[in-house]
């Protein structure tokens, strides 16, 4: 820890020294004392050096003194200490107007001071305010530690750095809101110093940072209209600002290193209690998402034995649910296209998360959460006496709330949803994950997204979602509809269009043909080269049959 040439012209060695600059630079630094015996020494320094010399290699030259002076300043010396009457008689006044001009102080050293004494004696200064600064660094230490061994809080940290300071203080979000403070009968004097703070200066930029410690990040700021300054300094987890330290600077209390030490220690306990928290908040959530996962599979003994497992990850067992699914679309192509990097895809589904939790919380829906890799499984409870049609028309109700909050949430992203049918029996929840995860999958297909689809407004793709090998149904749509395309590309022919107009009109060629605009007898050359391609019959009950499914596959397969 330095100290100022002022101090060390109160030590033993220095005292009778002359200051020839008067006051101007008796604030600077001495990390460092050093004897000059060359006039090029300024090649040697890096800084806050105090250079003493008897003026010997620079008796010659009048000139290269006014150098020195200038290479001194301009490498931040602390000051220059010079003995007369040996090789140099006096100081010249434009060296000393020079001086001054560059707030270097100039001190005539008394001719009968040894120069091991002047440098033993402030560089034994200098050790014991270091090995002082130390041992109170390892007392402010040891006062956060013990109060964070003792599972202290915000409230905890900011008392004892208070006590510390003996200065109003409080902490604040990365939002500035009030976590906690510390502080005696001065409450609403320091709030309004505070907020007139909170409310003017600019967070984001980096204030005027102490010089005193080596990579300090404390902050001072004048508060405007006051004579009072307050200490900013930022609390960080995972190289991000998540709060601050603030504390108000009272006439009574004195701001030096050990003010500043105790405020960043304040900030990293801080940053200490936040991870241990959010640690302790992620093992509820995993054993949460466990529960949801044995829910889902069953694999309780009895349902008494899953309420007891439900209430101790704070959730309530009901005796009915249904199982809602729920992905953000095409979140991989906008991380593609975004050129983001997984920690974007990551923070999107950690916001879908936190919006459904949020969502359940203030409208103490009693929901529980089970997060998979790609989707959101979300238990709604159900009147267990509640018609099937009741409780759709309620899921549809819930899906496009949760839909609107989470969309407005994900900013640029959507969400599709999917409903599972009502499930009176918990112990077989497994199906409603099933029938919800289709609906979720196979209506995301059908409407390209931003959707909600009950699995029972799927139809017959009900019944083809229970293919599990995706092969099966492309075999069974190239020996139908895929001809078509082949023939569509080879002919620019409208084929397919023309099949599903066909279709879409009960099967009337009339009506086909006025949709396609085209004639009645158009329309009926092209059902006969449908015929002719695909080796089916339209006319044909079956083979009809055979080519809706081959379109409704197509649709499942874009």
């Amino acid at each position: 820890m330095p100290i100022t040439i002022s101090e060390a012209l109160q030590l033993p060695p220095l005292e009778g020294a002359q200051v020839l600059t008067g006051e101007v630079g008796l604030e600077r630094t001495i990390r460092a004392v050093t004897v000059m015996d060359a006039p090029d020494i300024v090649n040697w320094l890096t800084g806050n050096e105090f250079v003493i010399t008897s003026g010997y290699s620079v008796k010659d030259n009048p000139l290269s003194l006014e150098t020195l002076v200038t290479d001194l300043a301009r490498i931040n010396a602390a000051g220059l200490g010079i003995k007369l009457r040996r090789f140099i008689d006096e100081i010249p006044q434009s060296i000393v107007d020079l001086s001054v001009s560059l707030s270097l102080p100039i001190i005539v050293i008394p001719f009968g001071a040894p120069w091991v004494d002047i440098i033993n004696s402030i560089h034994e200064e200098i050790m014991h305010r270091q090995s002082q600064l130390i041992l109170q660094g390892e007392k402010i230490y040891r006062k956060f530690s013990l109060s964070l061994l003792e599972r202290g809080g915000f409230a905890e940290i900011c008392q004892v750095l208070y006590d510390l300071i003996e200065s109003p203080v409080m902490i604040v979000d990365y939002q500035r809101n009030l976590y906690c403070h510390g502080w005696g009968d001065e409450l609403t004097q320091v709030q309004k110093r505070v907020e007139m703070l909170m409310n003017t200066w600019d967070w984001r930029i980096d204030g005027h940072y102490s010089a005193e410690v080596e990579d300090s990040k404390v902050t001072w700021i004048k508060l405007e209209d006051t004579p009072y300054e307050v200490c900013v300094c930022p609390t960080i987890v995972e190289n991000e600002i998540n709060g601050y330290i603030v504390a108000l600077e009272r006439e009574s209390a004195h701001k030096d290193l050990y003010y500043e030490i105790a405020i960043e220690q304040a900030a990293i306990m801080c940053a200490l209690r936040t991870m241990i928290t959010f640690n302790t908040k992620e093992v509820h959530r995993r054993f949460k998402n466990r529960f949801a996962q044995d829910l889902l599979s069953w694999n309780f003994r009895d349902i008494a034995y899953a309420r007891k497992q439900a209430a101790y990850v704070d959730w309530v067992l009901r005796d009915s649910y249904s199982v809602v699914a729920i992905s953000i679309d095409d979140l991989g192509s906008h991380y593609v296209e975004r050129g983001a990097d997984e920690g974007y895809v990551q923070s999107k589904l950690e916001l879908l998360y936190k919006t459904i939790t949020q969502f359940d919380k203030t409208s103490n829906l009693g929901l529980i959460i089970h997060e998979n890799s790609d989707n959101l499984l979300v238990l709604k409870p159900q009147d267990v006496y509640d018609s099937e049609e009741r409780v759709k028309e309620q899921s549809m109700d819930f899906a496009k709330a949760l839909q609107e909050r989470v969309n407005a949430s994900l900013g640029d992203l959507t969400v599709s949803i999917g409903i599972s049918r009502f499930n009176r029996d918990i112990t077989k929840l497994g199906e409603g994950q099933k029938q919800a995860t289709s609906a979720l999958k196979f209506g995301r297909m059908l409407s390209k997204g931003n959707s909600i689809w009950h699995y029972d407004d799927l139809g017959i793709y009900r019944i083809l979602c229970e293919f599990e090998k995706e092969a099966e149904l492309q075999g069974y749509y190239d020996d139908t509809i895929a001809k078509l395309e082949v023939y569509d590309k080879e002919h620019k022919a409208e084929l397919v269009k023309t099949l599903n107009a066909y279709f879409d009109n009960d099967c009337s060629l009339q009506k086909a043909a006025d949709e396609l605009f085209i004639h009645y007898n158009t329309m009926r050359y092209r059902i006969e080269r449908i015929n002719e391609v695909t080796g089916l019959d339209v006319f044909n009950s079956n083979d009809r049959l055979n080519l809706q499914v081959g379109l409704k596959i197509g649709q499942l397969l874009e």
